[in-house]
């Protein structure tokens, strides 16, 4: 409390008021704005992300607007923002931006803001450019294994790009890396090993077989998930067995490649 005297020739007057008469505290912004604006993004399929501001009332609205690096409003510093029109007055706390942000070539940026009962926050945007190629994850590609007259048969494929929908051509990841390979690790239930520098030996027979794969790019510091295992078990007895391993990917022009390991060791480096 603060106490202010007055005095006169007949009395001393005290008047008490409140300390927020001359200590007021900031008022926050209403509505909050959005934090932690951030891109996910896995096989090319790019979604922002964000979290309600502190006492963010729970009839709250967001906005989102993008904007490509380099474009400008008339040729000067100021962004160009475009509205998202799926994203526009929206409950959810993300939006996919894959169809605006589908040109490899171009960086971007992203901003949210809250809206509440026609009154809207300030913008809150990404802390730095978003490049799709550079940041998004690759997904585990696809396992097959068949197997057929003592022959198993390993299939790769993918992973593939996200597909907008379902007019759009399907395309493996590899196209757009055109250095990706692949990781394949074999494990048998007799040796107990993993193996993922591409080393393959004749099957043994009544022998547990596990084969997962992972996409490798050696000149991008991209992550790459691995896929689950795939596990067949060969025919018991004392048999001639063969392994064709046949890895596949899906690009348009290349052949594909089939190795048949029959009985003697054979490794591939």
């Amino acid at each position: 409390m603060v106490f202010f005297v007055f005095s006169t020739c007949s009395c001393v007057i005290f008047l008490v008021m409140p300390c927020s008469f001359m200590f007021s505290s900031p008022v926050g912004s209403f509505p909050p704005s959005p934090i932690n604006v951030s891109f996910s993004s896995v096989n090319l399929r790019n979604v922002l992300h964000w979290l309600p501001g502190h006492d963010t009332p729970n009839d709250t609205h967001f906005t989102v607007q993008y904007a490509i690096y380099g474009e400008s409003v008339d040729g000067g510093n100021q962004l160009k923002w475009r509205a998202v029109r799926q994203c526009t007055v929206i409950v959810r706390t993300w939006c996919d931006l894959s169809a605006q942000t589908s040109d490899l070539d171009d960086g971007y940026y992203a901003r949210v803001r809250s809206v509440v009962r026609k009154k809207s926050s300030k913008w809150t945007g990404l802390q730095r450019r978003f490049d799709p190629k550079e940041e998004t994850r690759l997904g585990p590609p696809l396992i097959t294994v068949e197997v057929h007259n003592n022959t198993a048969t390993i299939t790769l494929k993918g992973p593939m790009r996200y597909q907008l929908n379902n007019q759009t051509t399907a395309i493996s990841m590899a196209e757009i890396y055109t250095h990706m390979t692949y990781n394949l690790s074999v494990h048998n239930t007799h040796l107990d090993q993993m193996v993922s520098f591409f080393k393959y030996r004749l099957l043994s027979y009544n022998t547990k077989y596990c084969f997962s794969a992972q996409s490798r790019l050696v000149f991008m510091p991209i992550e790459c998930q691995r896929s689950a295992w795939f596990c067949i078990t060969t025919a018991q007895g004392i048999i001639d067995l063969k392994l064709s391993l046949l890895i596949k990917l899906s690009m348009t022009s290349l052949s594909l490649k089939t190795i048949v390991l029959q009985k003697s060791p054979f490794y591939i480096l």
